[in-house]
């Protein structure tokens, strides 16, 4: 009778432990398919620019622009969200502070604004290595990829994982 409940719960530790096995593998593997499909939210960021006939020399050079202008932005991402997250912890208070309210609007729109500068920074810097042709089509094309939904890069429509998409 002992030996029977032993081979049981053996046999039941030997199946929960491959079920666990199974779940860490695909758990992995769906990472990696992130990491995957991040790479190609990128690749697809310079391809609406595809429409410009950029030279593989405009090319690589927008892409060390993009990812400079990411490592400058992240930051300040993180800070803004963090910054929202502050906001609704005051907000919800018992004790509502108007002073620290304010205060925290205040850093929200310094942020803000330090990000819309780096991308006008970002934008111009793009801007002088297109020819007088492709700064025509890059301008008239940026205003309306800016005010659509999927803007290309992170927020393709491709691009639909919630963890791959930015907030504006």
């Amino acid at each position: 009778m002992k030996a029977k409940k032993i081979i049981t719960s053996m046999f039941l530790i030997f199946l929960v432990t491959g079920m666990v096995s199974i779940a860490n593998a695909q758990e992995m593997q769906k990472r990696r398919g992130n990491r995957m499909q991040k790479q190609e939210c990128v690749e697809k960021g310079m391809r609406h620019m595809g429409i410009l006939n950029l030279t593989d020399q405009q090319k690589e050079d927008i892409k060390k622009l993009r990812l400079e202008h990411i490592k400058d932005m992240t930051p300040l991402k993180n800070k803004l969200n963090e910054n929202r997250a502050k906001h609704r912890t005051l907000m919800s208070a018992d004790k509502v502070d108007m002073n620290a309210i304010n205060k925290n609007i205040d850093e929200f729109t310094s942020i803000k604004n330090k990000m819309m500068k780096l991308k006008a920074k970002h934008k111009q810097s793009v801007r002088k290595l297109l020819t007088e042709e492709q700064r025509i089509m890059f301008d008239s094309k940026a205003g309306k990829m800016h005010h659509r939904k999927g803007r290309g890069g992170m927020n393709h429509p491709s691009c639909s994982h919630p963890k791959m998409r930015h907030r504006r």
